[in-house]
């Protein structure tokens, strides 16, 4: 069983003008298995919380601990879907998920290749696994692009989701199918998931624990 510990940290980032603006200092908080959501005013640090777990942002001070061993950098137990999906444009649909399993130091067999397709297909993207998603020159959707990082993240198998806004492209219909998708991965898997989003209805159909974030404590709401 996973757990996710933040020891001490401090963490600032740069703004426009140049100077630095410390977001939070000493700040420390363990997850276990579940599904949480980070809540709080705009500016308040929720992503870059999120990208500072994620090995994607330097901390000043403290340590990110999971299951005991010290996350330094970015690693393949913890994966965050960005607000900007595909990680490999160069690669068609197909290929970006496959990616994960190199990732992994996997070898691609049969096996690895009729999952990566069982994956798009729960998804309903297997009709696009050779269409490109290039930034200039995508074949795909916003929201197929969307549900393409979330393929991504089922074959990398990751001990800790973090997902940064993960269905501002999605309709209705695949936002109740993405988060059904996320609490059976999470049961099985014993996972750590943890959401920002305005979407309440998302917010909802994950049944999550709130996490209020500001500048004089932690609130946590069941």
């Amino acid at each position: 069983m996973s757990k996710l510990t933040l020891e001490d940290l401090t963490i600032s980032y740069e703004q426009p003008d140049g100077t630095c603006q410390t977001i939070y200092q000493h700040f420390s908080k363990e997850f276990a298995p579940g599904i949480y959501t980070l809540l709080g005013e705009s500016g308040c640090g929720k992503t870059t919380l999120m990208r500072t777990i994620a090995g994607l942002k330097e901390h000043e001070t403290g340590r990110i601990f999971l299951d005991e061993q010290i996350l330094q950098k970015a690693n393949p137990d913890v994966y965050m879907l960005h607000q900007h999906y595909a990680d490999f444009p160069w690669c068609s649909v197909y290929k970006n998920v496959l990616m994960a399993y190199k990732a992994r130091k996997i070898t691609i067999t049969k096996k690895e290749k009729e999952e990566a397709m069982q994956i798009l297909a729960m998804l309903g993207l297997e009709g696009q696994a050779n269409k490109k998603v290039g930034e200039f020159n995508s074949e795909i959707s916003g929201g197929q692009s969307q549900r393409l990082s979330f393929a991504v993240g089922l074959a990398l198998k990751p001990k800790v989701w973090l997902l940064d806004e993960p269905t501002s492209a999605l309709d209705h219909e695949n936002m109740k199918n993405i988060a059904k998708i996320l609490k059976a991965y999470q049961q099985q898997k014993q996972a750590i998931v943890i959401s920002i989003t305005h979407d309440l209805s998302f917010a909802k159909e994950l049944q999550s624990i709130e996490i209020y974030l500001d500048k004089e404590a932690v609130r946590i709401a069941k």
